[in-house]
């Protein structure tokens, strides 16, 4: 499946969909960079699950998602759901972390 669709069913109206094309683009790690900003966009969501999804596809994507920090962070700190928190902070180190292969 092609990048751009996987970025265009974030906003499908099925949830089950966006969260699959999230975890899509997770999985695609790096290469994934061209969606972090619809991601950033879905830890708006008023959806707990959507959240949870944006934020593992960012931490999947790693250091090339480092634009979604200050967002994550904020999730991390102020998500009223304790679950979309953890994923949150877990994004946050899984793109920190040093990459090896720019060392």
């Amino acid at each position: 499946m092609k990048l751009e669709t996987l970025i265009a069913d974030l906003d499908h109206p099925v949830a089950t969909v966006r969260a699959h094309a999230a975890a899509l683009i997770g999985w695609m790690g790096p290469a994934g960079k061209p969606a972090v900003g619809a991601l950033i966009k879905m830890l708006s969501r008023q959806d707990p699950r959507d959240r949870k999804m944006a934020a593992l596809a960012l931490g999947n994507i790693g250091p090339a998602a480092r634009e979604a920090l200050p967002v994550l962070l904020g999730v991390a700190h102020f998500d009223h759901d304790p679950s979309v928190q953890q994923m949150a902070a877990e994004a946050c180190q899984d793109i920190s972390r040093q990459n090896p292969e720019a060392a």
